[in-house]
């Protein structure tokens, strides 16, 4: 619209620099009266396209209304139809969830459980809880509810109970992870200035009787942060990158050894100048998710996505591979997603940022999506499953299998429900897709987005 106003411009402004007025020529009445009726025609037309363009702007700029961070509400959420089209099976019947199974998410300032079979969701007590992508709360075996505020970490029973303190912050300093072992005996976070230089502290130990067990300067990185328990008999915590910022960005690996025979010093595992992303270690054994090839996706201008997930590095590959938790050392990778380089053009790229273990770390999970190669950059994602065998150099991939695909703004993958059945969100709701069946349903409607934290039994 305003290369075509600007031409009109020109157009307009070329009559009177081509045919500047001549003193000496005698000029009709009619032929003044003509050439005024021109430039009116003109004038009429230019008026009409301004008109126009400022009505285009100003209709845009009405539905791209800015959020704040992690408010972000889409436009509208999609029906159970259109929200998710499953690959396989597709069944028009409703997938139909047991009872004593609830989801528990979070919101912006609060956390939630609601019946997987439907019903009103009910808010945890959970004061100072303030939604933070890098420090997501997470869930005890025994369903004891973990969480950070900007006074320290929190933890409340999933059901009844009042929160406990179990860790205070001094002035000026954040918590930048907070991770837990699988069988919920073991706990870790780190800790790091909120603004400026200062010490970084890594706790871990007992929920009862955590330490300290690394320190350094974030004047020069790497600058580390827990990421994850590795599973055997020696306690070792699998720590990061994050290159001084405290959001969820993730460079390289390292395996902490927290015997009190060992050193402190952490075995390098992945590159962090590459760099190596590390996204997750399946449940029972040390096999890890990470990605060789990262970078960011077009950031749509709808505000359908919160700015802190927008912001992150997107995996653009993905390989599988075991740890050797007795020698701390990486074994051979697998790739499950190549990397691709030089494409054409923005909607070439596939991206991956949600993905999700089974329970028995057999199944993984995941969804990679595309953006479009112009504004206003819509997403649309795919959800994949591939099956995982074997263990350590006998680990072997299946095929990719395509399960659903989604045209919503913005779609994560949650925890599995069963073997068969995992959850979802898509803007502004949470879904449950059975996808052996091709059946699915919506949990609920939370109106907001929504991060899934885990399933409870009660």
């Amino acid at each position: 619209m305003t290369q075509k106003l600007d031409n009109v411009a020109d157009q307009a402004q070329k009559p009177d620099k081509q045919s500047p007025p001549d003193k000496r020529a005698r000029v009709s009445r009619l032929s003044i009266y003509s050439f005024i009726t021109l430039i009116g025609l003109i004038l009429v037309l230019f008026t009409g396209l301004l008109f126009g363009n400022l009505v285009q702007k100003a209709n845009t700029k009405e539905a791209a209304t800015p959020t704040t961070l992690a408010s972000a509400t889409p436009t509208a959420t999609p029906d159970l139809a259109s929200a998710f089209q499953m690959a396989k099976n597709p069944s028009v019947e409703p997938l139909t969830l047991p009872n004593g199974l609830y989801v528990l998410y979070a919101g912006q300032d609060k956390i939630y459980r609601v019946p997987v079979a439907g019903g009103t969701p009910e808010a945890l007590n959970t004061p100072g809880y303030h939604y933070n992508r890098a420090v997501p709360p997470v869930l005890t075996p025994s369903g004891t509810l973990l969480y950070t505020t900007n006074t320290g970490v929190w933890s409340i029973p999933a059901f009844d109970g009042q929160a406990k303190q179990l860790a205070s912050l001094k002035a000026g300093e954040t918590i930048t992870s907070l991770v837990l072992s699988q069988d919920g005996s073991r706990i870790a976070w780190s800790i790091a200035p909120a603004r400026g230089t200062g010490t970084i502290r890594i706790y871990a130990g007992s929920l009862d009787a955590p330490e300290l067990v690394y320190q350094s300067t974030n004047k020069q990185c790497p600058c580390f942060r827990a990421f994850a328990f590795l599973h055997g008999t020696e306690p070792t915590l699998l720590i990061t990158d994050n290159r001084g910022d405290n959001r969820a960005n993730l460079y390289g690996l390292w395996a902490l050894s927290l015997s009190k025979q060992a050193k402190k010093e952490p075995i390098k595992l992945l590159d962090a100048e590459t760099p190596e992303m590390p996204m997750g270690l399946a449940p029972d054994m040390n096999t890890l998710l990470y990605s060789d090839h990262i970078g960011m996706a077009p950031i749509p201008e709808d505000k359908n996505i919160p700015d802190d997930i927008t912001a992150l590095n997107n995996a653009n590959s993905l390989s599988l591979m075991a740890i050797d938790g007795a020698a701390l050392k990486p074994g051979s990778p697998q790739v499950l997603l190549p990397e691709q380089r030089n494409m054409p053009n923005k909607a070439s790229y596939h991206w991956v940022h949600s993905f999700q273990f089974s329970p028995d770390g057999k199944k993984l999970t995941y969804v990679v999506f595309s953006s479009d190669d112009r504004p206003p950059f819509f997403r649309h994602s795919s959800l994949y499953t591939v099956e995982i065998s074997g263990q350590g150099t006998q680990m072997h991939l299946g095929q990719p299998q395509l399960q659903a695909t989604s045209n919503a703004h913005h779609v994560e993958v949650g925890p599995w429900l069963n073997d068969q059945v995992v959850t979802c969100y898509a803007d502004g709701a949470l879904y449950a897709l059975d996808l052996q069946h091709g059946t699915k349903t919506r949990i609920v409607q939370t109106g907001q987005y929504a991060s899934i934290i885990a399933i409870l039994k009660h």
